[in-house]
């Protein structure tokens, strides 16, 4: 790019308040454009790798978590299934201690479940946050601005007209109020 490492930091200026923004100012408009959009691609490179492995992990959390929710989904669908067998087999009528054992199996299940769906629901919440609003992205290019952004000529000269006037308009009531001063009141006779 033709800048050296020195030379691009003191010519480069970063503000972040939730977006990042990068300036760049160089006499090669096109150059800056580039250095402003090198950096960016840099920037964005390594906060990324974060945001990444947070989703990765949330991803993976999410997977076991409907593991292991569909394996509570079994474990009661099971002691249903053995309750009802029972019943059938005992003439409509259960053996009331494995009744009741079945049932409590499927009735922890049944928490368990609730559990888990919150669970799951909050990793899900966290996983579209990570990836819709805390993965970062580039928001705008920076372009070759069509116009200098330097010194603008015909506003430095009216601001500098503007102001020689004003202190030049104090200075000519200033100047009166100490003659005034100065003189002798006027006698009459």
């Amino acid at each position: 790019m033709g800048m050296t490492a020195a030379k691009l930091a003191d010519r480069t200026a970063v503000n972040t308040v939730g977006i990042v923004a990068i300036s760049v100012t160089d006499e090669n408009k096109r150059r800056a454009a580039a250095a402003a959009n090198a950096l960016a691609d840099v920037l964005l490179e390594r906060i990324s790798e974060g945001v990444d492995e947070k989703i990765a992990v949330l991803e993976q959390q999410l997977a076991d978590g409907k593991a292991a929710l569909e394996a509570s989904v079994e474990r009661s669908s099971a002691a249903q299934a053995t309750v009802r067998a029972l019943v059938r087999e005992n003439g409509g009528r259960a053996d009331s201690a494995v009744a009741a054992t079945y049932g409590a199996i499927a009735q922890a299940a049944a928490n368990e479940q609730q559990v888990l769906v919150a669970a799951n629901q909050k990793i899900e919440l966290m996983l579209v946050t990570a990836t819709q609003v805390e993965r970062p992205q580039i928001l705008h290019e920076a372009a070759a601005p069509s116009e200098p952004s330097g010194p603008k000529l015909a506003r430095n000269v009216s601001a500098g007209a503007l102001a020689g006037l004003v202190i030049g308009v104090i200075v000519v009531f200033a100047r009166r109020r100490r003659l005034e001063r100065a003189r002798p009141p006027a006698t009459t006779t």
